[in-house]
């Protein structure tokens, strides 16, 4: 019971966190996007490191490079952005060359594709239209909640055993179906801007990708011999067991708006 009080609790003030910022405007809400780019950077090199020592110059300039696109909504710099940063990033793993440094460069590459540049798409979607990028956090909220609750009562075939266990095909259709009747939903609240067939199209979307996006963080969780990302959210894990669907689905989302 207290475990579940606890996990209630922390995603209250989680959901709440997210409204109250995309309801505050673009620079609040780029903070906070900000925010869940540097700690899941952290999180995400501490998994992937497995016990190496900790590079925090390279960590330190990845985050500097990848702020510097988060300001850039519309791509505009970008080119400046990687010229500056591809050369300083080799001069760090020739000074800085303990471990493996190959890997170190290879995992601050991946980071950024990862993390920075989904989240800047998702920036992107806000400045275009900031109820389109609140309601990709509703849809998959509605998404895990309903393959959550489908699985449960009707879950019988696993989806991806070797990857995530707990999930069923049972759980997804179900997901699926309730994140397409939402996507509808929210397009008659007015918070979707596209007609009713593109808004279910992008409920499908959400649903499909966000899954995908949910099983390669659990593959890379895997890989790394871990439950969580971190534990900065009790009772939920870390920030990219939070985002992870949201990673995936943003740039998809982005090209189609």
């Amino acid at each position: 019971m207290n475990k579940l009080l606890t996990r209630s609790l922390s995603g209250i003030v989680y959901v709440a966190l997210i409204v109250g910022c995309a309801l505050g405007g673009y620079h609040t809400f780029t903070l906070l996007m900000t925010l869940f780019m540097a700690v899941g950077m952290l999180e995400l090199n501490k998994m992937l490191s497995k016990g190496e020592p900790t590079n925090f110059l390279a960590i330190a300039l990845d985050i500097a490079f990848a702020l510097w696109l988060l300001a850039m909504p519309q791509l505009y710099g970008i080119e400046l952005a990687i010229l500056a940063y591809l050369p300083l990033r080799i001069i760090i793993a020739v000074v800085t060359s303990k471990g493996n440094q190959t890997e170190a460069f290879a995992r601050s590459i991946f980071s950024i594709s990862y993390l920075a540049l989904p989240l800047m798409c998702l920036i992107s979607i806000y400045n275009t239209d900031a109820f389109t990028a609140l309601s990709l956090f509703i849809l998959i909220w509605i998404n895990d909640t309903g393959a959550f609750l489908s699985g449960c009562t009707l879950g019988r075939h696993k989806l991806c055993e070797r990857l995530s266990p707990k999930k069923t095909w049972e759980g997804f259709w179900g997901g699926f179906i309730f994140t397409v009747a939402a996507a509808v939903g929210l397009h008659f609240l007015g918070w979707i801007h596209l007609s009713i067939t593109y808004s279910a199209v992008l409920g499908a979307i959400v649903s499909i990708v966000g899954t995908f996006g949910d099983l390669f963080e659990s593959m890379i969780k895997r890989n790394a011999g871990v439950k969580d990302s971190g534990n900065l959210i009790p009772g939920h894990g870390g920030i990219l067991d939070r985002i992870d669907s949201l990673l995936a689905v943003s740039p998809i989302v982005l090209l189609i708006i």
